[in-house]
């Protein structure tokens, strides 16, 4: 069954590929047919919507434009099928450091989704889907706005009633990390929903049978 876990991976997966197109592809684009290094900023001096330079990003491609291209491909093919093994392509396009965390997360909760659990983890989860199982869609949604909302700072370096620059990064990395941490709330309590109820469906099945 896994529906808590599916739509939490997919909704992570868009989450990926949409972050990326806004904060690094695009703007990579924008620095046109540059050379770059391994190691780069998507955003550059100059750009025509006012954002700061800054938000590191590995790239194996080394040119700016061809990278923003790569960015973009990769982050829709993502969105468009959710397929999270394939994030692992857009860490090493251009499509930012912030967004491997994530990736790792969704992929550890995609290899969840068609493979059973073992009996210490239904235990865990058995546990903790007592008190959070029911709260999945609260976490992975504030763990969205959360990332986005980070993102968005990171990018342009505004806060309100702030206007230093590293305390406006400060407050960006702690609510990152945050978000991160909501994300994880998420995929557990996921888990622990679907879990309930498999252990539903299955005593249903049974009962039925003796029935």
């Amino acid at each position: 069954m896994n529906s808590a876990t599916k739509i939490i991976v997919t909704s992570l997966g868009v989450l990926i590929g949409v972050s990326s197109i806004i904060n690094h592809g695009f703007f990579e684009i924008l620095q046109g047919n540059k050379t770059a290094g391994f190691f780069i900023e998507s955003v550059g001096e100059g750009n025509f919507i006012g954002a700061p330079a800054g938000e590191e990003a590995i790239t194996l491609i080394p040119n700016f434009l061809y990278s923003g291209i790569a960015t973009i491909l990769v982050s829709l093919f993502i969105i468009i099928w959710s397929l999270n093994l394939l994030c692992i392509l857009l860490s090493f396009a251009g499509g930012g450091t912030a967004q491997a965390v994530i990736v790792l997360l969704t992929w550890a909760a995609s290899m969840r989704m068609h493979r059973p659990l073992t009996l210490g983890q239904k235990v865990m989860l058995s546990n903790f889907g007592r008190m959070f199982s029911n709260f999945w869609v609260q976490f992975l949604v504030s763990g969205i706005i959360l990332i986005l909302t980070a993102t968005q700072i990171a990018l342009f370096k505004t806060f309100p009633w702030v206007s230093d620059e590293q305390k406006i990064l400060f407050i960006s990395m702690i609510m990152l990390i945050t978000g991160i941490g909501v994300i994880l709330l998420a995929i557990i309590s996921g888990l622990a929903y679907d879990l309930e109820n498999e252990e539903l469906f299955s005593s249903g099945n049974k009962a039925a049978q003796r029935g």
